[in-house]
């Protein structure tokens, strides 16, 4: 049988080999570490729900989820997010390498689990990710803002800017576009990326998260008051806040008090707080002092603390007391039951909008939403092209994937499969918003189920990979008795498969469907049967044998 490569080597990204006999990698893996620990907490705090976590807070939960009480739902999240950094900051600095979940649960658990789970629920469904960010940039920023500005010069441009803005077609061709400047960036490297992180994007982030709760400091009488004029400027309806309590209660709609029960299955969406340490997954090959245990936590708590607290818990708490939570309720379910108008979008941003004139404050709080909406639909480019490109080094998908730009350090051919990736599936979206919809809540379920399985790889790492785990710097670190990051992994493992498993039981959370069932179940059976074909094709008739690549962390 003919064989292009010699049977006892593996080739790395870099074209460097790797012995067979032994397993060792002789050559860099291209990637350089230009990142700081903050640059990494700050890449996490962009990509856990600055700002754009305030898409998912009105009005669907309330319609949904009667009674929940979501600054509460924050602060479980917040008390579950310590184990879960305390894992990715043990498994990280044990293996600080591109690859993130896909590298801790190939090693750990079983390279078949690593690859599928990863490549099906992290690569695929989370492209789904640019959509979210165009649904940020579209929704939270430019349509509201481009409607109060066009209100208050009684401009039919901006107007009708806004109407488009916020139909399929320029939610669309928003996504196109930061998809492809998100392709940009990420072949510029992640030198680029750090530098328009630190100066542009967590810049304009914080300003306007602080306009934002200064804004929502309104009282309820006050925010009524301008609600009411907004509303008739723009649709020329006087005290537009009965029509909204009268369209309620023409819909059967009845006032639920707190519900403990749904204030849990929100987990689903406020466990976005854990994603801080989104950097772990895939970025710490490129993270300077990314091996020391202590500092990686920290860095992800400080993270989490500033989500959690000031992104998540503050303004949800501040816009409840506003708007009042008897009239969010109502003005949810008279929405969704089609009895009152929204020009501006339903949103938190366009609530905010209304207590506003002024068109500085208006620009400054839309900012920080269109930065970070481009910067999360960025931040996926950015991880998934590094979890490809380890895949590419282990073998798991083709070398092709593995290949590093020599001038700016940056997996280019990865870049371009997932821009690809993006941009055939927005057009599927265009055409389906059905799917659309179906992808972006596999989105959700898909983000805390990897952490689960991530969670599992913790409990097992002393165990299944005892070589790397003694060498480690988290090795040390014991609790009863046990390995700190068994302890950990076994909470993270039992709190995140709990979440996931509320996504499979109750309808409410939107992924009992057929169509969303049927999408995780193909794409990880999908993921499998390409490992071992191409497993079994590379041993047959190259001679390699690539589970020799899971013995060890990959090159640095």
């Amino acid at each position: 049988m003919m064989m292009n490569l010699n049977s006892d080597e593996v080739t790395s990204q870099a074209g460097s080999t790797v012995s067979a006999s032994e397993g060792l990698p002789r050559k860099s893996s291209g990637l350089v570490r230009e990142l700081s620990l903050f640059d990494t907490a700050a890449y996490g705090v962009l990509a856990a729900g600055a700002l754009f976590g305030t898409l998912y807070i009105f009005p669907l939960p309330q319609s949904i989820l009667p009674g929940l009480n979501i600054p509460l739902s924050v602060l479980i999240a917040m008390a579950l997010m310590i184990p879960v950094f305390a894992l990715y900051a043990g498994l990280g600095s044990a293996m600080p390498r591109a690859g993130g979940d896909y590298l801790y649960q190939t090693r750990a658990i079983h390279p078949a689990i690593g690859f599928s789970f990863t490549f099906a629920w992290e690569v695929f469904i989370w492209v789904t990710f640019t959509t979210t960010g165009g649904l940020v940039v579209s929704t939270l920023g430019l349509q509201p803002l481009f409607y109060n500005l066009g209100l208050k010069y009684d401009s039919a441009g901006l107007l009708n800017a806004a109407s488009w803005i916020g139909s399929d077609t320029g939610l669309f061709v928003t996504i196109l576009v930061l998809s492809f400047l998100s392709f940009l960036l990420t072949l510029k490297g992640i030198g680029s990326g750090r530098n328009i992180q630190r100066y542009v994007i967590l810049p304009a982030v914080v300003l306007s998260n602080i306009v934002l709760i200064i804004l929502l400091l309104m009282a309820h009488d006050s925010f009524i008051t301008d609600f009411n004029a907004w509303h008739e400027k723009a649709l020329g309806i006087p005290n537009y806040s009965q029509s909204v309590i009268d369209a309620a209660a023409n819909e059967g709609f009845v006032q639920q008090k707190f519900s403990l029960r749904n204030t849990f299955l929100f987990l689903s969406v406020t466990g976005v707080i854990w994603y801080v340490a989104f950097g772990a997954q895939g970025l710490l090959g490129e993270t300077k002092q990314a091996n020391n245990f202590k500092k990686l936590f920290n860095a992800f708590t400080m993270g989490g603390i500033y989500v959690g607290l000031v992104s998540w818990a503050l303004p949800t708490w501040l816009f409840q007391r506003m708007v009042g939570s008897d009239f969010l309720n109502a003005y949810s379910h008279a929405f969704y039951s089609g009895g009152i108008e929204a020009p501006a979008g339903v949103t938190v941003t366009s609530f905010v909008m209304m207590t506003t004139r002024n068109p500085i404050v208006l620009i400054l709080l839309s900012l920080g939403f269109i930065a970070v909406g481009f910067y999360f639909a960025t931040s996926v480019f950015l991880n998934m092209t590094r979890v490809l490109s380890g895949m590419g080094v282990d073998r798991t998908l083709p070398r092709w994937f593995a290949k590093i730009s020599e001038k700016t350090h940056a997996p280019i051919n990865a870049a371009i499969f997932y821009l690809a990736l993006a941009t055939i599936l927005n057009i599927l979206y265009w055409i389906s918003p059905s799917l659309r919809n179906t992808m972006m809540l596999a989105g959700a379920f898909t983000g805390v189920g990897i952490v689960a399985i991530t969670g599992l790889a913790g409990v097992l790492f002393p165990y299944r990979a005892k070589t790397i785990f003694d060498a480690s710097p988290v090795a040390k670190y014991k609790l009863f008795g046990l390995p700190l990051i068994t302890v950990v992994g076994a909470i993270v493992f039992l709190s995140g498969g709990g979440v996931t498993l509320m996504n499979l039981i109750y309808p409410e959370l939107g992924f009992t469907t057929p169509e969303a069932r049927g999408l995780v179940v193909f794409s990880l059976v999908a993921s499998f049967i390409w490992y071992y074909l191409y497993r079994a094709y590379l041993k047959s008739f190259h001679g390699l044998n690539t589970d020799l690549a899971f013995k060890q962390a990959p090159p640095e």
